[in-house]
């Protein structure tokens, strides 16, 4: 399900739009970043939307044991509602609904569904570090 990121390092590169909304922004790109419970980093880099399809990075950093490296996955979702879901075949299930502050609330659901976790993402404006590092 998941590759090691040192294969595409600059997918999850998207920039950030402006919306609150989970929903569709001008080119589609918006990213968010926070952590599992169990420490990980996770990352949803929404790379396109066509009408309801949603097409994303989906990252998470190390975990605390020697065998849980970093990864990451294309995934192929879909909009419903304003919120995110992904769903594929043998994957994990991937489900971002949106929050007050423009973060997104995440459920990751096991392939097998016996297992989930929830973790708070906040938005990520990669295009204000831009402009900081432009103004230098």
């Amino acid at each position: 399900e998941l590759v090691h990121p040192r294969m595409g390092l600059h997918a999850a590169a998207g920039a950030a739009g402006g919306s609150a909304r989970a929903g569709p922004t001008p080119g589609g790109r918006q990213s968010w970043y926070g952590f599992y419970p169990n420490g990980r980093e996770v990352l949803l880099a929404v790379e396109e939307t066509h009408g309801t399809e949603v097409a994303a990075v989906y990252a998470i950093g190390p975990g605390i044991d020697e065998n849980e490296p970093a990864e990451w996955s294309r995934r192929n979702g879909r909009l419903v509602d304003d919120e995110f879901i992904f769903e594929e075949k043998g994957k994990s299930t991937l489900h971002f609904r949106p929050r007050g502050d423009g973060g997104l609330s995440a459920t990751w659901t096991s392939p097998d569904g016996k297992t989930s976790m929830e973790a708070g993402l906040r938005r990520l404006d990669l295009q204000h570090f831009a402009r900081r590092a432009d103004a230098r």
